[in-house]
Order: C-alpha cells, then sequence, then structure tokens
C-alpha cells in the first residue's frame, strides 16, 4: 500500500531533503553575496557620475569659451 514507509525510510528521505536545503543555502548565499557587490559596484559608479560630470561640464565650458 502507498504511503507505508518505515522509521528508516522516513530518516533518510528527511536527512535528503535536509542535504539539498544545505545546499540551496550555501548557493544562495553565494549568489546573495555577489549581488551585494553589483549593487554596491552600481551605486559607487553611479555617485561617481553624479559628481564628476558637473566638474566635467565644467572644465569642458571653460576651456570652449578660452578657444573663442
Amino acid at each position: 500500500m502507498k504511503g507505508d514507509y518505515s522509521n528508516r525510510e522516513l530518516d533518510m528521505y528527511h536527512n535528503m531533503i535536509n542535504e539539498k536545503l544545505d545546499q540551496i543555502l550555501h548557493q544562495t548565499t553565494k549568489t546573495n553575496g555577489r549581488v551585494t557587490r553589483l549593487e554596491n559596484w552600481k551605486a559607487w559608479l553611479v555617485g561617481y557620475s553624479v559628481a564628476v560630470t558637473p566638474v566635467g561640464a565644467w572644465i569642458v565650458y571653460e576651456v570652449m569659451k578660452i578657444l573663442k
């Protein structure tokens, strides 16, 4: 009859599920670390661009004034 499992079989099945969950947790932790690094890099790049763009535009403006 389907569903009649011994305690040993249930323990083995439980252990297999726990091993898979541990593997998923490990991979998820690695992936989250990589995503966090990418998000930090993106935030730095956007911040740097926001800070540098006005300075660069001002320099171009001043150079254009001199060249006229």
